[in-house]
C-alpha cells in the first residue's frame, strides 16, 4: 500500500477516520451489551450479549493504535510547550469537567430514588473526583495522559527503530503484556508467584502497546488478507473462549473480552489492518471528529435508555444491542454538533 494513502501529514488521514468512525460505534455496542450479562450464564439474552461484546471489542485498542500511528510520527513538529500546553491540557480539563457531570448526574439519579441527598453522599462524590474514581469510560483518558506525557521519549524511540528491532519490541509487549495475563489464570500459570509472576506488564502500561502496534502498522501495513485472518482468529478465541469457560464455570468469565487480552489483541491487529486499506467518505471524516465528544458524552443517553426495559422486547433479541447502539448514537451525535458551536467547549471540552 501506498504510504500516501494512509499517510496524510499536514492534513486528515482518511483511513484513520474510517478506523476511528468504526472504533466509536464499537464503544457504543461494547456498552449496550450491559444490557444482557446480568441474564443466566448461558441463557439466550447472555449468548447475544457475548456474541455483540466479542464482534465489538476491539475498539478502544483501535483509538489507541489510530493515536500512534498518528501521534508517533517522528515527522510531526511536537514541542514540549504544545504538548503539555494544549494536548495534556485539553485532556486533564476534559477529564474532571466530564467526571464532575457524571457524578452530578449519579446524585440527581440517587436523589430521585431516594427523594434526597445527604452531605455524606455529597462529600464522597467529591472524595471520587479527586481520587480519580471517575465513570467507567473515562479511563481512556487517563490512559492517554499517560501516552503524551511519554510522547517525547516514545518519538525518538520508534525513530531510531528499523523493522527487525519494531518487531522485537512488540514481540517483548505481545509476550508480557498480553499473551502472559491470558495464560496467567490458567493452570500450571496461575501457580506462578513472586518475580516470575510479576514480569507481566501492568494492563494499563500494556494498553500504550497498541499505541506503537498502530505506529507500526501504518508504517509496514500487512496484507488486506493477513488483517481478515487475525480478525476472525481473534473474534473465535474472544467468543468461544468467554461462552465455554463461563459455561464450564457457571459464572461470567471476563477474561477473554480485557482489552489486554490475546482474542482482542488479535481482532484489534486484524481490524486496523483491513480497515487501513481503504479509505473512509464524507461521513466517516464527520463521525471521526465527532468521537471524541460521543464517547465522553454517550453513557448519559445509555444510562436513561437502559432504565427503559420496555423498549427492547418491541425488537427480536438479536438485534436490540444494535437497537440501544443506534438509539445512543443520535442524542450523542447531537450533542457534538451543539457542543461543537459553543467557544471554549469546543476547544477544551470535546
Amino acid at each position: 500500500m501506498d504510504q500516501e494513502k494512509t499517510l496524510a501529514l499536514g492534513g486528515r488521514n482518511p483511513s484513520i477516520d474510517l478506523i476511528k468512525s468504526f472504533a466509536i460505534l464499537c464503544v457504543l455496542c461494547i456498552h449496550a451489551c450491559g444490557i444482557f450479562y446480568d441474564h443466566p450464564v448461558g441463557s439466550a439474552p447472555w449468548t447475544w450479549g457475548i456474541f455483540w461484546g466479542s464482534l465489538s471489542r476491539s475498539a478502544v485498542p483501535l483509538f489507541f493504535m489510530a493515536s500512534g500511528a498518528l501521534m508517533l510520527n517522528p515527522e510531526k513538529n511536537l514541542p514540549l510547550k504544545r504538548l503539555y500546553g494544549k494536548n495534556i491540557l485539553r485532556i486533564l480539563v476534559a477529564l474532571f469537567f466530564w467526571a464532575s457531570l457524571y457524578k452530578a448526574f449519579d446524585l440527581a439519579f440517587l436523589a430521585s430514588s431516594q427523594g434526597t441527598l445527604s452531605g455524606a453522599e455529597i462529600k464522597i462524590a467529591l472524595e471520587d473526583l479527586a481520587l480519580f474514581h471517575h465513570k467507567y469510560h473515562l479511563y481512556f483518558l487517563v490512559v492517554i495522559l499517560l501516552f503524551y506525557i511519554c510522547l517525547p521519549v516514545a518519538r525518538l524511540f520508534v525513530a531510531k527503530l528499523d523493522k527487525k528491532l519494531f518487531q522485537y519490541a512488540l514481540g517483548i509487549w505481545f509476550v508480557f503484556g498480553i499473551l502472559y495475563w491470558q495464560v496467567l489464570s490458567f493452570w500450571p500459570f496461575s501457580l506462578l508467584t513472586g518475580a516470575i509472576q510479576q514480569a507481566a506488564i501492568s494492563s494499563t502500561w500494556a494498553l500504550l502497546g497498541y499505541c506503537f502496534l498502530g505506529f507500526y502498522l501504518l508504517t509496514y501495513p500487512p496484507t488486506k488478507k493477513t488483517g481478515l485472518v487475525f480478525s476472525l482468529l481473534g473474534l473465535l478465541i474472544i467468543f468461544f473462549g468467554s461462552y465455554f469457560f463461563s459455561i464450564h464455570s457457571q459464572t461470567f468469565n471476563t477474561s477473554f473480552l480485557s482489552g489486554t487480552s490475546l482474542g482482542v489483541c488479535l481482532l484489534a491487529l486484524g481490524n486496523f489492518t483491513f480497515l487501513l486499506h481503504y479509505r473512509g467518505k464524507h461521513w466517516t471524516q464527520f463521525l471521526s471528529k465527532a468521537s471524541f465528544a460521543i464517547y465522553l458524552t454517550h453513557v448519559f443517553f445509555l444510562t436513561i435508555f437502559m432504565e427503559k426495559a420496555w423498549i427492547y422486547p418491541l425488537f427480536p433479541l438479536g438485534l436490540q444491542v444494535p437497537v440501544l447502539v443506534l438509539m445512543t448514537l443520535v442524542p450523542s451525535l447531537l450533542s457534538y454538533l451543539v457542543l461543537s458551536k459553543i467557544p471554549l467547549v469546543n476547544k477544551w471540552l470535546i
